[in-house]
């Protein structure tokens, strides 16, 4: 299934905001992470390290369901000061 995953945080700005690429309909963090390191080998330290988002709900390493309106994103981790 074609998807579109929003990148977040300073790591839009190395990629771009969003990437459109296939994932399977049951997909779980590392299927999603592994297919952006796939796209995007120079930043798979950065991209190793994020966390990944489906409708606003962190997923883990269980599978979850994907449709056509599924919003999925790549949440690099964060640090303030």
């Amino acid at each position: 299934m074609l998807k579109q995953i929003i990148i977040l945080g300073p790591l839009k700005s190395k990629i771009k905001e969003a990437v459109h690429c296939t994932l399977p309909v049951e997909v779980n963090q590392e299927a999603v992470l592994q297919t952006m390191i796939d796209l995007f080998p120079a930043y798979e330290r950065d991209i190793a390290s994020c966390r990944v988002a489906i409708d606003h709900q962190f997923i883990d390493s269980q599978m979850r369901s994907i449709t056509d309106k599924s919003e999925i994103a790549l949440i690099p981790p964060v640090s303030g000061g």
